[in-house]
């Protein structure tokens, strides 16, 4: 899966605290503006995959652009500043969920970099999801390859 999704990108966390005033329960759910972001990653990436679920170990690579306030000069590509990168990443890999992985737990190894969007750029999410190869796989399946039969 290879997407570029418009859109602000949304902090994933942290979740906000609700108490059930009948029985003093306490529970936590996404802020709706956390749960906006998911649905709408959610619904672009039922659009443009058609592959298979997967269950296998997976790669996941996220670019959030964000927009560049104008105090941030344009050589500055990095955001450093909040929403963490985690937090970043959360909606993602909800969303991938039951459309192109079986669960978000099958994501063995992610990479996320937040920048500022260049100008006329505008902001949102690149997201890469690629099955994981093992190194000790390939070189098994190099070395079988290679065998030569009399």
């Amino acid at each position: 899966l290879d997407i570029w999704i418009e859109g602000l990108p949304v902090s994933g966390g942290p979740r906000e605290s609700h108490l059930n005033k009948q029985t003093g329960a306490r529970w936590t759910a996404k802020s709706p503006a956390a749960r906006s972001w998911q649905k709408h990653i959610n619904l672009m990436v039922r659009l443009a995959y058609r592959g298979p679920l997967h269950d296998c170990p997976m790669r996941l690579h996220l670019i959030a652009v964000f927009p560049r306030p104008k105090s941030v000069p344009l050589d500055v590509v990095w955001m450093d500043e909040k929403p963490d990168d985690d937090n970043v990443e959360k909606p993602a890999r909800d969303a991938l969920q039951k459309v192109v992985i079986t669960d978000d737990k099958r994501i063995a190894s992610s990479h996320v970099e937040k920048i500022y969007a260049q100008p006329g750029e505008k902001p949102g999410v690149h997201i890469i999801l690629e099955r994981l190869v093992s190194p000790y796989d390939e070189a098994r399946r190099m070395k079988k390859g290679s065998k030569r039969s009399p």
